[in-house]
């Protein structure tokens, strides 16, 4: 496996994958699936630094809502690796928490988790609910930021 790409891992049965894997689960025991190496994963962003994490930030960021306890959040979050890894020359990758930041979530109405959203030059330009697949995310980050 290459050194410069996350490696995929079941937490259940130990198998491996070399990323980007098209599918967030294990072939094996279906099982998601975890980046085990560091450099590519999700920045995590609070309140406190929101606005330079993501508003000052100078490229394109797409932030994901998510709560500990959601379900689908921990199913769309081996996505949101996938994405961070693939995308990680221009896409800055960002995920925050709505239990611990309800004035962030206010700002935006964030009503329910997950949910997506897309900056650019610190300006919400997309927003996104709901469990996606990684192509529908993809294709929204073509059609919104036109890479």
């Amino acid at each position: 496996m290459h050194s410069d790409k996350p490696v995929l891992i079941c937490k259940k049965c130990g198998a491996k994958y070399s990323a980007p894997q098209d599918r967030p689960y294990c072939g094996r025991c279906h099982t998601p699936l975890l980046v085990s190496e560091r450099k590519f994963v999700a920045v995590n962003v609070s309140g406190n630094d929101f606005a330079r994490e993501v508003l000052a930030s100078p490229g394109p960021v797409l932030l994901i809502l998510w709560a500990p306890w959601c379900p689908y959040c921990r199913m769309l979050h081996p996505i949101i690796e996938l994405i961070a890894a693939e995308h990680n020359d221009w896409l800055k990758v960002a995920r925050l928490n709505v239990d611990d930041n309800p004035a962030v979530c206010a700002q935006y109405a964030i009503l329910g988790v997950p949910t997506i959203l897309m900056f650019k030059d610190g300006k919400l330009i997309n927003k996104m609910v709901g469990i996606l697949s990684k192509e529908e995310i993809e294709r929204q980050l073509t059609a919104v930021f036109g890479v």
